[in-house]
């Protein structure tokens, strides 16, 4: 998939959606084949997810460089997905889940698989 299309895939997803009160996203277009994906979103039961993603474009695909997206209940941290490199003893390392005050092992997470994440547990 190229970069277009995974941007273009994500405004779909989001335009009209029946859960999605609000958003904003911003895209920073680096260069030619790095793209920086960042904002917000507000659901129906008030919960956010706030995100980012850095994309790479290569001929075998996209690279996520690096991601964020980290779900909140007001107040109440719900997850977070990322793939800084700071907890080595995670098989999965670098990517990884927090939940609470746990940290579990993932795999490389994008938007559009977070957000269907999300839909679940809002629907």
């Amino acid at each position: 998939m190229r970069a277009k299309e995974y941007l273009n895939k994500i405004l779909n997803t989001l335009e009209g959606n029946p859960i999605i009160v609000s958003y904003d996203i911003d895209v920073d277009v680096k260069s030619s084949t790095l793209i920086l994906l960042h904002g917000s979103i507000v659901f129906k039961d008030g919960s956010t997810l706030e995100f980012l993603e850095l994309i790479r474009e290569t001929d075998r695909g996209l690279d996520r460089l690096k991601y964020r997206f980290q779900y909140t209940r007001g107040d109440r941290f719900v997850f977070r997905y990322d793939n800084a490199p700071h907890h080595r003893e995670i098989e999965t390392f670098p990517h990884h889940k927090h939940v609470s005050d746990r940290i579990l092992p993932s795999k490389e997470k994008n938007f559009l698989e977070v957000l269907k994440e999300i839909e679940n547990l809002i629907l």
